[in-house]
């Protein structure tokens, strides 16, 4: 409640600040801050879904709430369109306030915690605590390396991209009309994964099939590029992992949290979608400009990468059943007595 709080206030700030003059450290600031809230909310989020629903509920559920995400990624361009020119450039922060609000309620709603046996109580601690969940967690621990190792497969597949466009020398049009049909294939197959696949897949073949089919699907594209280095097949490769990470490996992701008691959850969960998956991301470019690799040697290296996403994934499914007392597709709750992710 106090990020979200905090959250409409910080704009309605920014509003004030650019609707007085439009400046560069005004911009600047602006977008330095969205960087790092998209991060920390998001995060939070889930985090709370985590809280506020059981392992059955989160199986069933997780992908369609993640839907409801890539939903308001594609209505949020159409809401931007359609009223810029009402409310002007520096008004739309005013509507995001409005929306972050009403996201609000639906939180409060939904985490009551009278209705979903939580004690409501705040969780101290600090980075360093968050830190120390992951480290002491074997189950937290392949989480973590799960979102950095993902991070660095997928830095390398960007900057890859980003090379075989500028060799291609399209035009800056062309570029941008390739860069928004990428996204919008990519948003449109996320959204049809979550609410169609992700539900079914989780409940009847369990968390780490889900985690593992994208990885391993993505062997194949892979094979082809080291083969056949083009740019066709590295948008291919960027469509399956984006939107396969959106669609699958996010709620699944996010499912495997119901195993871990309230408080490792709130101080490790931030940890692990914050400060490692940007050091992943970090890693994965200082790894790509020591390598020097050409296309083919970035596909070879990365067919490794993405095995090993699907392992740990079939690994983190094995530990997690182990964790909930409930079998995969009977829709339990429930944990068992003295069993905690901590043990190991």
């Amino acid at each position: 409640m106090t990020v979200f709080g905090c959250t409409t206030m910080v704009l309605a700030a920014f509003q004030a600040w650019i609707a007085g003059a439009v400046s560069l450290p005004a911009a600047l600031a602006l977008f330095v801050w969205i960087s790092v809230f998209n991060l920390v909310v998001v995060s939070l989020f889930w985090t709370v879904m985590a809280d506020s629903f059981e392992h059955g509920q989160a199986r069933r559920l997780f992908g369609m709430i993640a839907a409801g995400g890539s939903t308001g990624a594609l209505i949020g361009p159409t809401i931007t369109a359609l009223s810029v020119h009402a409310v002007g450039v520096h008004g739309l922060l005013l509507v995001a306030a409005a929306l972050i609000l009403s996201s609000l309620l639906c939180v409060l709603r939904v985490s009551d915690p009278k209705a979903h046996g939580s004690t409501g109580q705040p969780v101290g601690g600090s980075v360093l605590a968050g830190l120390a969940e992951v480290v002491g967690s074997p189950y937290l621990a392949m989480i973590a390396l799960l979102a950095i190792v993902q991070s660095v497969v997928g830095t390398f597949v960007y900057f890859e991209q980003a090379r075989l466009v500028k060799a291609a020398a399209l035009t800056a049009e062309s570029r941008t009309q390739l860069f928004a049909m990428l996204d919008l294939g990519v948003n449109l197959l996320a959204l049809a994964l979550q609410a169609l696949v992700a539900g079914r897949l989780m409940q009847r073949l369990g968390l780490g099939i889900t985690l593992a089919v994208v990885p391993l699907l993505l062997t194949l594209p892979l094979a082809a590029l080291a083969a056949l280095p083009a740019l066709a097949t590295v948008l291919c490769i960027q469509v399956i992992a984006r939107a396969g990470g959106h669609g699958l490996l996010r709620p699944a992701r996010e499912a495997l949290f119901t195993a871990v008691d309230r408080e490792p959850r709130y101080k490790a969960k931030n940890v692990i979608d914050t400060l490692l998956s940007r050091a992943g991301d970090a890693l994965g470019g200082w790894l790509y400009a020591i390598a020097g690799l050409a296309t083919t040697g970035v596909a070879l290296a990365a067919i490794p990468g993405v095995l090993t996403l699907a392992w740990l994934g079939l690994q983190l499914g094995s530990r997690y059943r182990r964790l909930v007392s409930a079998p995969i597709g009977d829709g339990g709750t429930g944990r068992p007595a003295g069993d905690s992710p901590t043990a190991g």
